[in-house]
């Protein structure tokens, strides 16, 4: 996924795209697949940063995980949607600073027969960054949508 970071006002402009390879599971837990749905949902990831036209630092390279623990199931067979949202909190020391990072998950798709579930789960991740003497440095994002298909295990 691309991931845009962009300064804030005041801080010069700036602005690079840094690439994401994101790699991870999506699990639903349902109650029952008969009439309306009722479940959760979790997602189990890792990302693979590298910095396409962002400065090599290490905001801008290196691995980390993301996830999910609970998201809500709901729905029908024909109509299935997920919905979570996963925030963090963390401070670096080089660059400086501290952040906020947040993920949005949205599931939707439909049952494929009695054993899998075939949609879309967008994926939307932003931070907000500030540097060590708490002033408003940049913000981040980008948005990916996989073709996902969750099969009865």
């Amino acid at each position: 996924m691309p991931d845009t970071d962009t300064s804030a006002s005041g801080f010069g402009p700036f602005s690079c795209t840094r690439n994401q390879s994101l790699t991870g599971t999506l699990r639903f837990v349902l109650e029952s697949t008969d009439g309306a749905l009722n479940g959760t949902m979790n997602v189990d990831g890792e990302s693979q940063l590298s910095p396409g036209n962002c400065p090599p630092d290490t905001y801008n390279t290196g691995r980390f995980g993301f996830g999910l623990k609970s998201g809500s199931v709901t729905g029908s067979r024909e109509n299935t949607a997920g919905t979570g949202r996963f925030q963090e909190n963390t401070t670096t020391t080089t660059p400086p600073g501290a952040g906020m990072f947040a993920w949005d998950y949205t599931f939707t798709g439909r049952f494929d027969g009695d054993d899998q579930i075939s949609g879309a789960l967008v994926i939307v991740r932003t931070g907000t960054w500030r540097n060590a003497d708490g002033s408003y440095a940049s913000i981040s994002y980008g948005t990916i949508t996989p073709q996902v298909t969750l099969r009865k295990q």
